[in-house]
């Protein structure tokens, strides 16, 4: 079976989090940030099935935006690891004690990693390394970013299941106190949302008391464009079977990028939950050529009861900015950055000419509680293709809302649509002011279509 090189192997972990003398129990992907130090970063989701309304988390990531004391006392945090066998074949799991060094056992094993790096016939082992959560904080810019582009108000929910139809009607973004969450329905909603733009440091038993950590080695500064190649990692399903899905691969491009030096990441590299947490990287792992920059915070998103696909990560530069924050506020935390540990690592999205020119042409149609794509074939004339289910909810002649990058929101009308179960499902609308578009070069239809032949797929969100 395939498995990840040794020096991915290591970057990824699986985090599990339970109640004492109780089933229950969450897990979820994990980051290791420093291997020498023990330090792991986590997405906050993992404690969803902890949260209650009188959660010591919950009041305090309300009040202050972070809590540095462990919020779950009752619990114990276990993280896994997966590295070469080392030692005693029998040996099952691993637990690192306060006398034990847990730098020098990491580098000692990864010693023994990396001469048998490239050997397929070296077993891999899980490690179980008992943590502790050092800190769960807010990303405030990410918070804003969500709110402000998917608001639930638009009918969009980050679930594992589709919502029912009336959600978006029942809640709103941020409810103010649990009246506004009266049922375990709205309460999960409200906790979804608070805990979405939040991250957790586990530190692993046996690492230093107080740490200064250089993150710089995980990210070099680069470009971010549409179309990116990038790849994730991480255990669907957390703990729930990792000998079929520790640390699986999945890859992907960058769809787009929202927010403040772009901390909201949209991929189509697909996720299923259990990945949040999980590192996104950009660039190939095929050539070694990679850098760590962002962390999986939700592999589902759904609107209007429609599943939309995409996988939403949170750039590292925000991240570890939003960390930074609140270590300079806080005097109690046995954590620090060094000068060097949050350089300007911001990405920008750019994009090429080519793609530049073809987005100008990518439209987006919302005719009553359906919305989609289209492409404006001519802006001299106005006119506008998608497809037929995209407007299915309105008949011929009716008004539509058609958004036009540059230009923003237009009227235009449906001239013609395609009826239901033919085999083509189009749609022809019309934009009725279409006289300052004209600026728009029109696309050129392209004809010498091969089989194999790369291609890319635009659309807007």
């Amino acid at each position: 079976m395939p498995r990840l090189s040794g020096s991915l192997s290591n970057k990824a972990c699986i985090v599990k989090i339970q109640k004492e003398n109780s089933d229950l129990a969450s897990s979820s992907s994990g980051t290791v940030l420093d291997k020498n130090a023990g330090l792991v970063l986590t997405h906050a989701s993992i404690f969803q099935s902890l949260l209650t309304s009188k959660s010591k988390l919950l009041q305090q990531i309300e009040t202050s935006g972070y809590c540095i004391d462990d919020p779950f006392p009752e619990t114990c945090v276990t993280v896994t690891l997966e590295l070469p066998k080392a030692g005693d074949s029998n040996t099952k799991q691993m637990e690192i004690n306060q006398s034990t060094n847990y730098s020098s056992w990491f580098i000692d094993l990864r010693k023994t990693a990396n001469s048998l790096m490239g050997n397929d016939e070296v077993p891999m082992q899980h490690y179980d390394i008992k943590g502790e959560i050092m800190c769960v904080w807010k990303c405030e810019e990410l918070q804003r970013t969500l709110i402000d582009l998917l608001p639930s108000s638009e009918g969009w929910k980050f679930s594992e299941d589709p919502p029912a139809l009336d959600d978006a009607s029942k809640t709103s973004d941020r409810p103010k106190s649990e009246a506004n969450a009266s049922n375990d329905s709205n309460f999960d909603i409200y906790k979804t949302s608070l805990l979405l733009p939040c991250f957790a440091i586990i530190k692993l038993e046996g690492s230093p008391r107080h740490m200064t950590v250089d993150f710089t080695e995980f990210f070099v500064p680069q470009m971010l464009f549409k179309g990116q190649e990038l790849f994730v990692i991480g255990t669907p399903f957390g703990e729930m079977s990792p000998s079929v899905f520790m640390n699986s691969m999945s890859k992907g491009v960058v769809a787009n990028s929202s927010g403040p030096s772009d901390c909201l990441i949209l991929t189509d590299a697909r996720c299923i939950p259990g990945t949040e947490g999980g590192p996104l990287f950009f660039g190939s792992p095929c050539h070694n050529d990679y850098s760590l920059g962002g962390i999986i915070i939700c592999p589902l998103c759904w609107k209007n009861n429609e599943w939309i696909g995409l996988s939403l990560a949170c750039s590292l530069h925000e991240v570890i900015v939003s960390l930074a924050t609140v270590i300079s506020s806080v005097k109690d935390i046995n954590l620090s950055l060094t000068s060097s540990s949050v350089p300007d690592m911001s990405v920008s999205l750019h994009e090429n000419p080519s793609l530049a020119k073809a987005m100008q042409c990518v439209v987006l149609i919302s005719a009553k509680h359906c919305w989609g794509s289209g492409i404006y074939i001519d802006p001299q004339q106005g006119y506008v293709v998608t497809c037929s289910h995209v407007v299915k909810a309105i008949a011929v002649n009716s008004k539509v809302s058609i958004y036009v990058p540059h230009f923003g929101w237009s009227e235009g009308s449906l001239l013609f649509k395609t009826a239901p179960g033919e085999v083509y499902d189009i749609a022809l609308l019309h934009i009725c002011v279409h006289k300052k578009h004209s600026n728009i070069q029109r696309l050129r239809c392209q004809s010498n279509i091969a089989q194999g032949r790369g291609l890319t797929t635009l659309c807007m969100y």
